[in-house]
């Protein structure tokens, strides 16, 4: 699905639950198989049933879901604290900072351990300082998203990307 086809379609959809279903199947066209769209520094009051803030609508694995914010991991989740980024950005970006916590490595050790190796965010910047994120990790995360040691990790082009991205 392209970007315009998205944009039509989208004008079109009646409901959250809809319209994140769209966004899903043109991130699947893309290789995007997970999605999580969240509200990072407002509340939205459209949010899909059994999905805690700051998340709005997500298909991440439920138990895993669960677990992240059972233990309130939301809080402390690099991915979610960085949407001051201009740029979309690899979460292997966020692994690599030395300033990391103990506890926030260890989302990104269980992350991995619950099959969500690697993924990118797209911190949206909207009207009155919303900001918006949308994290997707694609089927083939590891093969695609691969950091690359050639480039400074303070870069924002420190990974190899697919093309269509």
């Amino acid at each position: 699905m392209e970007i315009f086809d998205f944009v039509e379609c989208s004008n079109r959809t009646r409901s959250p639950r809809e319209l994140f279903e769209l966004l899903l199947r043109a991130t699947r066209s893309e290789g995007f198989d997970q999605v999580a769209y969240g509200a990072l520094t407002y509340r939205e009051p459209m949010q899909l049933q059994d999905h805690p803030a700051p998340a709005v609508a997500m298909n991440f694995p439920d138990d895993w879901r669960d677990h992240y914010f059972a233990r309130k991991y939301d809080r402390i989740d690099v991915v979610i604290l960085t949407p001051c980024l201009a740029r979309p950005f690899l979460w292997s970006w966020l692994q690599q900072r030395p300033s990391l916590e103990s506890e926030q490595r260890l989302i990104f050790d269980e992350a991995r351990a619950a099959g969500l190796n690697n993924g990118i965010s797209i911190p949206l910047h909207g009207a009155w300082g919303r900001v918006p994120s949308c994290p997707l990790r694609p089927a083939l995360a590891t093969a695609i998203l691969k950091p690359n040691p050639a480039v400074s990790t303070h870069s924002h082009t420190n990974s190899t990307l697919p093309s269509r991205i």
